[in-house]
């Protein structure tokens, strides 16, 4: 989980190690490292779809348990950029961003349900507008920037907030994702 309780503006970077992969037919995920430009080795989080074309799956959890809960404070999610690179022909469609919000009930002695999952962010734009779908030379990785078009502000101790970052997939594909880099503002104070 990224922290971001020390932000007042800037980002948080986020390893392939803070992701989490739902269930997906046809696709595997490991973790694994890729030959990076000068000889560096890079962390990443591999998916790879064995026999039919499928939407790999990564999700990432914005909840901040360290964030402000006062009315105006904590921290705004404006933004997040994702680094991957990808072998043998994998994407199918540009890679895709939803957010999604979920509030679970307060504490209480009895149990009800949380609410259903709420699209948040507003309309989000991409940076390249047609993030690139050919494959890098070997080394090489892509950023695609997907700004909100409302920021989310995480200031909710019942709210859990996760980013679903999809990438379509042709059969045979290998897609590599070294992380993300989450654009934020703070009001700590």
């Amino acid at each position: 989980m990224p922290n971001f309780a020390a932000l007042t503006d800037g980002f948080a970077i986020c390893p392939p190690s803070e992701f989490t992969n739902p269930p997906v037919t046809n696709i595997v995920y490991s973790q694994s490292v890729v030959a990076g430009g000068s000889s560096t080795n890079i962390s990443t989080l591999k998916a790879v779809n064995a026999t039919a074309n499928a939407t790999a799956l990564y999700h990432l959890d914005l909840t901040d348990f360290l964030c402000r809960t006062s009315a105006g404070k904590g921290v705004t999610v404006t933004g997040i950029a994702f680094f991957y690179t990808f072998v043998a022909a994998v994407l199918t469609a540009a890679p895709t961003l939803v957010i999604v919000g979920q509030t679970f009930p307060a504490a209480a002695a009895a149990a009800a349900a949380p609410t259903a999952l709420t699209t948040l962010g507003g309309t989000i734009t991409t940076t390249p507008a047609s993030p690139a779908v050919a494959i890098p030379t070997a080394g090489q990785f892509y950023t695609t920037l997907f700004n909100l078009g409302a920021p989310v502000l995480l200031n909710s101790a019942l709210q859990r907030v996760l980013a679903e970052f999809g990438v379509p997939m042709t059969a045979g594909g290998t897609f590599h994702l070294a992380g993300a880099q989450v654009l934020c503002s703070a009001s700590p104070y």
